[in-house]
């Protein structure tokens, strides 16, 4: 209680954790009153994402479930649809303070990439390229996915810590060993 302690026994202190992964939302969702809920706790959501029922509540992310007008299957509850999703929210708060009316959210899904070992990656990319979607593999992919990577990083830490984070870990790997000696 108030500490996550990871794997090698480090203390990280918090008030408050939120664990979110995988595809289903937190069972204390589930037990919040006033909002429409599915089967997996996810709140319905209008296309603004707003909760529907009380429209100053934005939910997004796995706690979100929004099927949009014409499509046949909800936004998918994956990292690329939440930041979306964030950054929609973001800009809807913005409009909201300045008097306006929210905008709906529209999800574009930009394929994934999916690293397979340090020298692979497989991903399909799909969305504004002329044509459908695209097949990518071996050390192209592998280089957007660390690309990728580093953009996330970088919109959390920023690039100048992002910088810093990459010189050590180019640093770490000429310094240590190939093989650890047990």
């Amino acid at each position: 209680e108030g500490a996550l302690i990871t794997k090698d026994d480090e203390t990280i202190s918090a008030d408050l954790m939120v664990w979110a992964a995988g595809v289903k939302a937190p069972d204390f969702v589930g037990k919040l009153e006033g909002f429409a809920l599915n089967k997996i706790n996810q709140i319905e959501v209008s296309p603004t994402l707003q909760a529907k029922g009380n429209d100053r509540v934005f939910v997004v992310g796995d706690c979100a479930f929004l099927k949009p007008d014409g499509d046949d299957k909800p936004i998918p509850p994956r990292a690329q649809a939440a930041q979306q999703m964030a950054s929609h929210t973001a800009k809807n708060l913005q409009r909201l303070i300045m008097n306006r009316d929210p905008k709906p959210f529209r999800y574009r899904d930009h394929g994934s990439l999916v690293s397979l070992s340090n020298y692979s990656s497989v991903g399909m990319l799909m969305g504004n390229l002329k044509g459908g979607n695209f097949f990518v593999e071996g050390w192209l992919a592998r280089l957007m996915y660390v690309g990728l990577y580093r953009m996330h990083q970088a919109a959390l830490y920023g690039w100048p810590r992002t910088l810093m984070l990459l010189t050590a870990g180019r640093f770490s790997k000429l310094v240590r060993p190939r093989m650890k000696l047990h």
